[in-house]
């Protein structure tokens, strides 16, 4: 009687992370879903810069997003590559996401290949709305919200 009443509970709190998951990762829960499920886990994504939830949602390393650093050498690391994907020379002045997100999508094919050159990265991910060029990389996945693109080295 205990064992069933153990995976009644297990499965119960199984699901319930689960609708949790799915709740804050919203949109992005399934892309996510099919990212765990088809990438290795070393995989490492260039996404839109604002898209701070996203390493939870898909458990895979970022090149760069809006978090907090922690140390001083971070920090620079942190606004290197913030710079680099949204094509900024330095930030000035106030910085809104927005102003970051449309930049980040104007990204052409080139700066793409310059960007994953410099970081090694194994996706890179455009929301469509947002989307400024077309882009002729091999699509990974792609639904009514975005399109990731494999561009493994």
């Amino acid at each position: 009687l205990m064992v069933p009443i153990l995976l009644i509970l297990t499965a119960m709190i199984i699901n319930t992370r689960d609708i949790s998951e799915e709740t804050s990762c919203g949109r992005l829960y399934v892309p996510a879903q099919y990212i765990k499920h088809n990438t290795d886990k070393s995989s490492l994504f260039l996404v839109p810069p604002d898209w701070t939830y996203f390493r939870q949602c898909a458990n895979r390393a970022l090149v760069v997003d809006l978090v907090t650093v922690f140390t001083d050498q971070s920090v620079v690391r942190w606004h290197n590559r913030l710079l680099d994907v949204t094509k900024q020379k330095e930030f000035s002045g106030p910085h809104n996401k927005l102003q970051l997100k449309t930049q980040y999508h104007t990204s052409s094919d080139k700066d793409i290949k310059l960007l994953q050159s410099k970081y090694k990265f194994d996706y890179v991910i455009f929301e469509k709305s947002f989307l400024k060029q077309k882009h002729d990389l091999p699509i990974f996945y792609q639904d009514d919200n975005i399109i990731i693109f494999s561009v493994h080295s």
